[in-house]
């Protein structure tokens, strides 16, 4: 009688053994296929900032590939996002930070163009792209980048 109890709790243990080290094993999976859709939708809104038309330099009716002319981003500034355009943007941004940063030759553009965290602790992996920012005034063009931040509540 004594056999069989025993051969029946070293089964249970090994069988709680194997559930523990599945849950562990799933878990990770879980968590790494978590981080991996971050950073796909922190690339997708990358490609959407990049392509924002009300951004966008134009040239006759062409548009130039990642650049961002600073009088469309200063008015874009200016607009605010008062209620009726927040709800669009917070959809194709979602929980993230956009920042333009120019670099070379004047390093004085540091714009937040948007800013829309979680509240309390989170995660953020970010993400920079180089643009060009053309000034139409001075017709003059800086090298910069635009750093997104992509926001992410930790998992419990």
């Amino acid at each position: 009688m004594t056999e069989n109890i025993a051969i029946i709790m070293i089964i249970v243990f090994i069988l709680i053994f194997g559930f523990v080290f599945y849950s562990k094993v799933r878990s990770a999976s879980i968590k790494g296929k978590l981080k991996e859709y971050s950073e796909l939708d922190l690339v997708k809104a990358s490609q959407t900032i990049s392509s924002l038309p009300e951004l966008s330099c134009s040239r006759e009716s062409l548009t130039d590939v990642g650049c961002i002319n600073k009088l469309k981003l200063e008015a874009f500034i200016e607009l605010g996002l008062q209620e009726e355009y927040y709800e669009y943007y917070r959809e194709l941004f979602g929980k993230s930070k956009v920042t333009f940063n120019s670099t070379f030759p004047d390093d004085t553009i540091n714009i937040e163009l948007y800013n829309n965290p979680f509240d309390g602790i989170n995660n953020k992996d970010s993400i920079f792209i180089p643009i060009n920012i053309f000034d139409p005034i001075n017709d003059t063009v800086n090298f910069g980048y635009v750093q997104i931040t992509k926001y992410t509540q930790p998992l419990i």
